[in-house]
C-alpha cells in the first residue's frame, strides 16, 4: 500500500510538471535563435574591434617614427641657425670695433682702398648670405 501510495505521488507530481516543461520538436525556440545570433554580432565585433586595434597600433608606431624625423630635422636646422647666429654675432663685433671712424673716414685713410673696398664687399656679401640663410629659418 505504501508502495502505491508513493507511485500516486510520484504520477501526479510528474502531471504537474509536465506542463511546465517547454515543448521541444527538434526546432530551437526562436529565443535561442535570437541569442545565438547576438552571439554571433558580438564575435564579429570583438573581431573588427580587434582589427581597428592592430591598425591604431602601426599607425601609432608610424607616426612615432615620423615625430622621431622631425624632431632630429628640427635639432639639425637648429644647430645650424645657432651657428650661423654666432658667426653674425662675431661678424657685427668685427666691424663694430674696426669702424671707429666711420667707413668712409677708413676708407680715406686707408694705405690701400682697393683692398679696403673688397674686403668690405666680400664681408658685406657674406653678411648678406648669412642674413639670408637666417630668414629661411
Amino acid at each position: 500500500m505504501l508502495r502505491a501510495r508513493f507511485l500516486l505521488i510520484g504520477a501526479l507530481s510528474f502531471a504537474l510538471v509536465l506542463p511546465l516543461a517547454p515543448a521541444t520538436n527538434g526546432a530551437p525556440s526562436a529565443d535561442l535563435v535570437r541569442v545565438r545570433q547576438e552571439v554571433e554580432q558580438l564575435q564579429e565585433d570583438a573581431a573588427e574591434a580587434g582589427e581597428n586595434a592592430q591598425a591604431a597600433k602601426v599607425q601609432l608606431a608610424r607616426l612615432k617614427s615620423q615625430l622621431s624625423s622631425v624632431q632630429q630635422e628640427a635639432q639639425t636646422q637648429k644647430a645650424s641657425v645657432d651657428a650661423i647666429r654666432r658667426s653674425l654675432a662675431s661678424i657685427a663685433v668685427a666691424r663694430y670695433k674696426s669702424t671707429g671712424l666711420g667707413e668712409g673716414v677708413e676708407l680715406l685713410f686707408s694705405s690701400d682702398p682697393s683692398l679696403y673696398l673688397s674686403s668690405a664687399g666680400s664681408l658685406e656679401n657674406i653678411t648678406r648670405k648669412q642674413a639670408a640663410e637666417l630668414r629661411k629659418f
